[in-house]
């Protein structure tokens, strides 16, 4: 195959429209422009290049109109014969200078012949068909006057270029005469076989005639291949060619080279000077361009897709045309300066476009492999967009490569240019000056190389979240949950397939799990096939609840199974004997253990807890001891990144040594059940702790000691104006002289509990609570009888009693005749139809926290009664959808109401309105039995941790764990107040056997 075989396009330019094609195609690549514009020469060199081909001199070029910007406008005739002129001359002086030096007079000193225009070649391929028909008479002679035969003019033209070239060569050439504009010739209608293909044959039987075009509109151009090779150094007969693949003097003669430098450069650049202009123009006008018109893609989605399948293609186009402009234009310069053609420095070139490149590699690679995603998502479900792609693929163009080859190109591409350079490198002396651009180019292109892999590799991870999200499915009697996968955001940390342990404990279940950024995701892994792509897929079932990273706690089974074995789990001394479990690691014979083949035996599982009240426990093992490791790391430090980013707006401190001690224990202080605070005359702070031996007492900072010694103490409450301190302890009120209580806690000074100025409030009551109502310090007791509540409000009359003017409220009974003054009068009192747990102070009235609701209570007007929220309201039919739900707490919220359930809470008006500004409701994700309120947080107290709401927006902001969390609550409950100080209690994770007392202190960013 011959060198015209191998690369003879066309470029033909007219006022139509682009098109292209190979050179296997009837019809040559067509380019085509608008009559009459002013082209610069870099211009038709960028259509020069074929898709993924050199740029070749073997083209022909034809216009009807053509000129050129600089130097000069010429008119299309002027344009190819000053290039004819300009290559006859440097031919010229390229020959003398080689043969002067060389002392070489045996090659071909002729210059390109005329024939290289095709107007020129029109022309005498015309005259020579005038004068065949003057020698022969074919069948139609006489309706088509200058016929001729295909074969016939093959040997025509083969006569005039004798030229070495096959049939096949001068078949393509006449072919690209054939589809000029206006074409030279066309076929007769009885030539039924190159009308149908409309192309030329080289046939006897196929029979063409010239067209009806005067001289002066034969079609005007260039065929390169008569112009000789477009190195200089090349010359027919001297060597066997020179580097280019389609060189004609391929078997000859070579003139002695230049510096090794400037050939490297020649050589590179001539073969990989367009490439990726010419792959970015590829994918314009074979997808891109049509698609953006395309009807396959509905119109109101079809820019949106165009966008994300093919990016900043466009910015790639630009730039490399503009780069490779320079880089011709500066070629053209070093023809003319130096008179040999050939680049002697292009790194300063590089340089200049680096910075362009960067951040449109950036941005490319950050989005190519989604676009191919949504590409072949798009081919999947949709037929028409389908059969595009294949149609498209189907042309010659492409070269039979696929669509992804082209999305993926400027990626690679990217990667080739240090390759590139490096070859020109090795080229180049040290001393050459271009040597430290081109030193700098390859460092920077590889910096951006790197910064583009980062980018694709975060882009990889995106569209893996995507495929994840698309993939997941859910089980028809499960709860469809948004899994916030495709967030800005989101990661993807860890997946892979795991073992969990059944129920009931006989098996392993083989799992697939996904560890992200916000929750675990355990799934069964099915796979599929996709027939309308041919590939097989995975699908994900989900198998157990998704689990939030802040409501999961991992531990080694090990550690935890005898303190959980009331739960149910499987303890190792049950796993020894148990006859259930036949992969069992362990087995008994004859009371002795032996080992099994279980690949489980040397590795403790994992307890993966889901706290909540839609929880649970799983218990997990994997294949291997490092990859279960692996797993509980990965788990650790997700939920550490977690609350690093939530920072949260509690911070938690402890504020005692393990000193509590449970029940059971030598010295125990009994379980903690609440608490009290309050700030003694010197301005520090003090803590009342209740438990069930009794009431204790310390400083800040200093060791709890015992002031009283009770059994069963529920609640405490101090009441600050008064100096006194209510305890209820077996179900009666007692009130006590705080400043006596402090003695005892802060100076060492024991004192006989009969001592103790102490008096009876009320006895065989079900608790209390005090506040301010109607300016005054209240408290409440509540008495069951039968089904009723009935309450009593007392109200303090003996004044502070650390003044020394109520000394006389000191004094204790001493005999059966003498009576101690009283502290408390009776202010109220008053009962309702049914069961209660707690009363709220409001300014004036008093809210009793029944099963259902609160009562609302005016101390003044008893008769008038109301219960809030009302349940016959429409808007608070979503109540009643939770029958197991009962009031915790009521909380002022600015000028609205916080109103709390153990399954939900929401905003209400002070007029009973439901408030949905921001949120309808906020849903617990445990089981609270107590809350807090400190604005603008509202705070779930479960067994095993501590929700953290945002009461303005009703979201969560931090989740606090524990193990056996209880709230430390103060029977004081005045609603239009936040709580001052946030305690609580948990079990001591390194001694069990202890207690840890915590407050809660807000953060102050």
């Amino acid at each position: 195959m011959s060198f015209v075989e191998e690369s003879l396009d066309s470029i033909i330019l007219d006022s139509q429209h682009i098109k292209t094609s190979s050179l296997d195609d009837n019809v040559p690549q067509i380019v085509r422009y608008p009559i009459g514009k002013n082209i610069n020469t870099a211009d038709v060199y960028d259509e020069m290049s074929p898709s993924g081909s050199d740029i070749s001199d073997n083209t022909i070029i034809t216009a009807t109109d053509y000129s050129r910007l600089e130097p000069e406008a010429y008119s299309a005739s002027q344009f190819f014969e000053n290039m004819v002129l300009k290559r006859q001359l440097s031919w010229q002086n390229y020959q003398n200078k080689r043969r002067s030096e060389n002392n070489v007079s045996n090659f071909d000193m002729s210059s390109p012949p005329s024939i290289a225009l095709i107007s020129e070649l029109s022309k005498i391929f015309i005259s020579k068909i005038k004068e065949l028909s003057h020698t022969r008479e074919l069948f139609c002679s006489k309706e088509y006057p200058f016929s001729f035969t295909g074969e016939e003019a093959l040997n025509l033209l083969s006569a005039v270029l004798q030229s070495d070239w096959t049939r096949k060569g001068y078949r393509v050439l006449a072919r690209s005469l054939m589809h000029t504009v206006p074409p030279l010739f066309w076929p007769v209608p009885y030539s039924e076989k190159s009308l149908k293909h409309n192309t030329l044959y080289d046939s006897q039987k196929e029979i063409y005639t010239l067209s009806d075009i005067t001289e002066e509109a034969v079609p005007q151009g260039l065929f390169l291949p008569a112009l000789g090779c477009y190195s200089t150094l090349c010359a027919s007969g001297l060597s066997n060619g020179c580097y280019s693949p389609c060189c004609p003097y391929k078997g000859g003669a070579r003139l002695p080279t230049l510096s090794h430098t400037e050939l490297v450069i020649d050589n590179n650049l001539h073969r990989n000077l367009s490439v990726n202009s010419s792959l970015a123009t590829s994918q314009d006008t074979l997808f891109a361009t049509p698609l953006s018109t395309a009807q396959c893609i509905e119109e109101h989605r079809r820019n949106e897709f165009h966008k994300t399948v093919f990016g900043n293609y466009m910015t790639f186009i630009h730039i490399h045309r503009e780069m490779y402009r320079e880089l011709r234009d500066y070629q053209l310069y070093c023809q003319e300066v130096q008179g040999n053609g050939l680049i002697d420095e292009i790194g300063i070139i590089f340089l200049k476009y680096i910075d362009k490149f960067k951040n449109a590699y950036v941005s490319y690679g950050s989005n190519v492999f989604l676009g191919e995603y949504e590409a072949k998502k798009e081919m999947a479900s949709n037929i028409l967009f389908h059969n595009f792609i294949r149609e498209k693929e189907k042309q010659a163009e492409t070269r039979k490569l696929a669509f992804r080859h082209f999305i993926l190109a400027p990626i690679s591409r990217l990667q080739r240019y240090p390759l590139l350079l490096n070859a020109i490198l090795k080229g180049t002396d040290d001393q050459h000056p271009d040597r430290a651009n081109i030193v700098e180019a390859i460092q920077r292109i590889k910096n951006i190389a790197e910064k583009m892999d980062l980018a694709a590799e975060h882009a990889e991870r995106k569209l893996r979240l995507k495929k994840i999200n698309a993939r997941i499915q859910f089980k028809p009697d499960q709860k469809v949950v948004d899994l916030e996968l495709l967030k800005p955001e989101r990661r993807l940390l860890y997946e892979g397939p795991l073992k969990r342990r059944s129920h009931l404990g006989v098996e392993m279940i083989d799992i697939y799990v996904f560890l992200f950024d916000h929750l675990l995701l355990m799934t069964h892994k099915n796979t599929q096939t996709d027939h309308s792509i041919g590939e097989e897929e995975w699908t994900y079932t989900v198998s157990k609840r998704p689990i939030p990273l802040d409501l999961l706690t991992v531990k080694d089974a090990t550690d935890i199974f005898l303190f959980n074995s009331f739960k149910g789990i499987v303890t190792p001394a049950t796993a020894v004997s148990s006859p259930n479990l036949p992969d069992s690691p362990v087995s008994t014979v004859s009371g002795k253990s032996i080992t099994t083949a279980n690949p489980y035996l040397n590795q403790p599982p994992l307890l993966l807890t889901h706290l909540g009240r839609d929880g649970g426990e799983y218990v997990i093992s994997a294949d291997t001891p490092k990859l279960r490791l692996v797993w509980k790391e990965k788990i650790l430090r997700a939920k550490k990144e977690l609350f690093g980013l939530q920072k949260g707006v509690f911070q938690k401190v402890l504020i005692n040594e393990p000193a509590f001690a449970l029940s059971g224990i030598v010295q125990n202080c009994g379980r903690v059940i609440c608490s009290a605070q309050f700030v003694n005359s010197s301005g520090k702070r003090m803590n009342i702790i209740g438990t069930q031996q009794g009431v204790w007492m310390y400083a800040e900072g200093a060791a709890p000691k015992r002031v009283l010694i009770s059994a069963d103490v529920t609640q405490i409450s101090v009441l600050t104006e008064n100096n006194i301190l209510c305890v209820l302890a077996d179900r009666t009120l007692k009130a006590y002289s705080l400043s006596q209580l402090e003695s005892i806690a802060m100076k060492g000074q024991t004192l006989l509990e009969s001592t103790l100025a102490s008096r009876t409030i009320a006895s065989h009551i079900s608790y209390f609570n005090s506040g301010v109502c109607n300016g005054k310090n209240l408290i409440v007791t509540m008495k069951r009888k039968g089904v009723e509540s009935h309450f009593k409000v007392y109200e303090p009359t003996c004044g502070d009693l650390s003044h020394p003017k109520n000394a006389k409220y000191l004094s204790v009974k001493t005999s059966f005749i003498s009576k101690p003054l009283t502290w408390f009068k009776i202010y109220q009192s008053f009962y309702i139809g049914g069961d209660s747990s707690s009363v709220h102070f409001l300014r004036s009235m008093l809210l009793i926290r029944c099963n259902h609701g609160f009562e609302v209570i005016n101390m003044d007007h008893l008769d008038r009664s109301d219960h809030l929220p009302k349940l016959e309201k429409s808007e608070y039919k979503f109540i009643r959808s939770y029958p197991d739900s009962k009031p915790l707490g009521v909380f002022r919220c600015k000028e609205n109401f916080l109103v709390c359930y153990n399954r939900f809470a929401f905003l209400m008006s002070t007029h009973g309105d439901h408030i949905k500004d921001n949120y309808k409701k906020i849903e617990w994700a445990g089981t609270p039995q107590s809350m807090a309120f400190q604005y603008p947080y509202v705070l779930a107290f479960d067994d095993n941790f501590v929700e953290v709401y945002h009461v303005e927006t009703g979201k969560v902001v931090q989740i606090i764990e524990g193990e056996y969390i209880k709230h430390l609550p103060s029977a004081e409950n005045n609603t239009n107040s936040s709580e001052g100080q946030l305690y609580g209690t948990m079990l001591n994770p390194s001694k069990t056997e202890y207690q840890d007392i915590f407050k809660l202190v807000p953060k102050h960013n």
